[in-house]
C-alpha cells in the first residue's frame, strides 16, 4: 500500500507540474498570438518596443527590464524603453549608451544568440543596473544575422529564468524583430516623404506627383494657391477621376479641357512619355495669371517609371517682360527702318555720282563698306519685322508647289563665293526623286540661306558643309532637308535653346558674330509651313540642322 501511495502522489505531482507547464504553455501561445496582432498593427517604433516588453514582463518573473536600439550615428545602442526601475534609475538608463562589443550585451550581439545567467555575480561580463539584481536574461532581436536590438530583463531572485521562459522571450524577440523593421522601413519612409514635401513647398513651381495607378501621391503648397485646390481635394484621389470633376476646375488649372487631359494621360499610362507636352496658358479667374505646364517621369533606382511629375511654373512675369520688350523692339526697328533706307538711297546715289567722276579709290571703297554695313543693319532689322510678325501670326505665307531643288541650289550659289573665300567645301546631295514640296520660296530660301551661313561660321578652313534633301523615310508626306558641318558641334543641352531669339553660345568659337536672329527665323519659318526643324549630332563630328517640310500633293492650302 505504501508504494502504491507512493507511484500515485508521484503520478499525481507529475500531472500538477504537467498541467501546470501545459497551461504556461497555452497562457504563452495565446499571449504570443495576441502581441502579433498589436505588433502587426503597429508602425511606429515606440509602440513596437513598448509592447513587445511588457509582454516580456508580464510573462516572466522578471522584476525590471529595458530593450536597447542601435543609435543611427553611432555604433552603441540605447534603451528605447524601460520598466520596473526607480524613476532616477530609469532616467539614467535613458541616456546610458551600451557598448555592443563589450559585457554580456556584446556577447549576446557577437554570438547572436540569447545569455540567461542565473547567478550574475558569477558572471565578470555582467554589469548590474541595480546592486539588487541577481539573475538575468538577454535576448538579441535579431533579423536574419543582423542584430536590430536587445531584450534586457533582470530579476532579483537567483535562476530566475526557466527554460520555457527563455525560450517564451526568444520567440517574442522573433516576432519583434520582423514588427521593428516594418516599424524603422515606414518611419524612413515617413521621414524622407516630410523631407519631400518640405523641399515641394519651399519650390516656386506648383508640382503635383501621381503613380502609374493614376492616384495622385502629393501636392505642394505653391500648386494649392495657383489652382485653388486643397491638398486634401486631391492626394490619395485618381487623377482622372479629379479632371472630370467641373467643380474643381482642376482640368482647366492643368491646360485642359478635360476630354483632351484624359486622352493625354491615357496615352501616358499606356507608354507614350511625352503625350502630356509642355504648354503655356492663362489661367481662370480676376487675376491675370500666365502658367507653364510641364511633365517628367519618375524614375526608381533601377530607371523604371513609377509615377510623373507634372510643373505648373507662373510666368506671368516673365510673359510680360517679353511682350514689353517685343513691343519696345518692334518700335525701335520702325523708327529704325525708314532713316536706314533713306541712308541707304543716299549712299547708292554718292557710289554712282562718284563712279561717273572718277573720284580717289578710297573714296569708293568707303563708300562700298558704307553700303554693306547699312544693308547688313536693314537685313537685320527686316529680320526682327520677319520674326515679329511670324510670332504673331499676321506673316503671309504664300505655300505652292516649288521645287526644292531650285531653291537649294539658289542659296549654294549665293554662299559659295563665301565659303570659297574660307576655303570651306560647300556642295549639295539631292535625291534624284525629290518631289515639289508646298512652301514660299523666299521664306524657306532664307530659310536654307540663313542655315549655311550659320554653319560657314563655326565651321573650320578645310572643313566640309553638305546640304541635303530626300523624302522622308519616317513619314511620306514630308521631305526632309538637312545642313551637315563640320564644325564643333553643339552640346545636347543647348539643342533647344539655340532656336531662341539673340541666344549665342559663348563657349563656340565662330569666324565672325551673328545676331542671334537666324535660327529663330528658320524655327518660325519653318513651323509656319507645317513642318520642324532641329539638331543632330552630325556623322564624324559637326552639327546637322535637319527640317522637314510637307509634299506637293499632301495639301494645297495657303496661309
Amino acid at each position: 500500500l505504501a508504494n502504491q501511495a507512493a507511484v500515485a502522489v508521484t503520478n499525481a505531482q507529475l500531472y500538477a507540474r504537467t498541467d501546470e507547464a501545459l497551461t504556461r504553455r497555452i497562457e504563452q501561445l495565446a499571449a504570443l498570438e495576441q502581441i502579433g496582432r498589436k505588433l502587426a498593427a503597429s508602425l511606429e517604433v515606440d509602440h513596437v518596443v513598448q509592447h513587445v516588453l511588457d509582454q516580456a514582463m508580464s510573462s516572466t518573473s522578471a522584476a525590471c527590464g529595458a530593450i536597447a536600439l542601435w543609435q543611427p550615428d553611432r555604433p552603441v545602442m540605447r534603451p528605447m524603453v524601460t520598466r520596473g526601475y526607480a524613476p532616477t534609475d530609469e532616467a539614467r538608463l535613458r541616456v546610458t549608451d551600451w557598448p555592443v562589443d563589450a559585457g554580456v550585451i556584446g556577447r549576446a550581439i557577437q554570438n547572436g544568440e540569447e545569455i540567461c545567467i542565473n547567478d550574475v555575480t558569477l558572471d565578470p561580463d555582467y554589469t548590474p543596473t541595480l546592486p539588487t539584481v541577481r539573475s538575468a536574461l538577454v535576448v538579441p532581436i535579431k533579423n536574419g544575422q543582423r542584430v536590430l536590438g536587445i531584450i534586457n530583463l533582470e530579476c532579483t531572485q537567483p535562476a530566475c529564468f526557466d527554460q520555457p521562459a527563455v525560450d517564451f522571450v526568444c520567440q517574442l524577440a522573433t516576432q519583434a524583430a520582423l514588427a521593428l523593421q516594418n516599424a524603422q522601413h515606414y518611419a524612413a519612409t515617413v521621414q524622407a516623404r516630410d523631407e519631400l514635401r518640405a523641399i515641394l513647398d519651399s519650390a516656386h513651381d506648383g508640382i503635383l506627383m501621381f503613380d502609374t495607378t493614376d492616384r495622385i501621391v502629393m501636392a505642394n503648397a505653391r500648386l494649392e494657391e495657383l489652382l485653388g485646390v486643397s491638398r486634401a481635394q486631391l492626394e490619395g484621389h485618381s487623377l482622372s477621376s479629379l479632371i472630370a470633376r467641373p467643380d474643381l476646375n482642376l482640368a482647366i488649372g492643368l491646360g485642359g479641357p478635360s476630354q483632351t487631359l484624359a486622352a493625354q494621360l491615357a496615352q501616358l499610362h499606356g507608354g507614350q512619355p511625352n503625350a502630356l507636352p509642355k504648354i503655356s496658358y492663362a489661367l481662370p479667374g480676376a487675376r491675370h495669371r500666365f502658367v507653364e505646364r510641364t511633365c517628367s517621369a519618375v524614375c526608381d533606382s533601377a530607371g523604371r517609371t513609377i509615377g510623373w511629375m507634372v510643373a505648373v511654373r507662373d510666368i506671368t512675369e516673365e510673359r510680360d517682360l517679353q511682350r514689353m520688350r517685343d513691343d519696345l523692339t518692334s518700335t525701335i526697328v520702325h523708327d529704325l527702318r525708314s532713316p536706314l533706307a533713306s541712308i541707304l538711297s543716299g549712299l547708292y546715289l554718292l557710289q554712282e555720282m562718284t563712279a561717273q567722276d572718277q573720284t580717289d579709290g578710297d573714296i569708293e571703297r568707303t563708300l562700298a563698306i558704307s553700303i554693306r554695313s547699312t544693308r547688313r543693319l536693314l537685313d537685320l532689322i527686316n529680320s526682327l519685322l520677319d520674326i515679329s510678325k511670324l510670332q504673331t501670326g499676321q506673316a503671309l505665307v504664300h505655300l505652292q508647289p516649288a521645287s526644292l531643288t531650285a531653291v537649294i541650289d539658289a542659296a549654294v550659289e549665293h554662299l559659295n563665293p563665301l565659303a570659297e573665300v574660307v576655303a570651306i567645301n560647300l556642295r549639295r546631295d539631292l535625291a534624284a526623286d525629290l518631289p515639289p514640296v508646298l512652301i514660299d520660296p523666299d521664306i524657306i530660301g532664307r530659310v536654307i540661306t540663313n542655315l549655311i551661313d550659320n554653319a560657314l561660321k563655326f565651321t573650320p578652313s578645310g572643313g566640309l558643309i553638305r546640304v541635303s534633301a530626300a523624302p522622308d523615310e519616317a513619314d511620306h508626306h514630308f521631305v526632309r532637308c538637312a545642313v551637315r558641318d563640320t564644325g564643333p558641334g553643339i552640346p545636347p543641352e543647348h539643342r533647344t535653346r539655340i532656336f531662341e531669339r539673340f541666344v549665342q553660345l559663348d563657349d563656340q568659337v565662330a569666324s565672325r558674330r551673328g545676331s542671334g536672329l537666324g535660327l529663330n527665323f528658320c524655327q518660325l519659318a519653318v513651323e509656319a509651313h507645317g513642318g520642324r526643324i532641329w539638331v543632330d549630332d552630325a556623322p564624324g563630328g559637326g552639327s546637322e540642322f535637319v527640317f522637314t517640310l510637307q509634299r506637293a500633293e499632301h495639301d494645297h492650302t495657303s496661309k
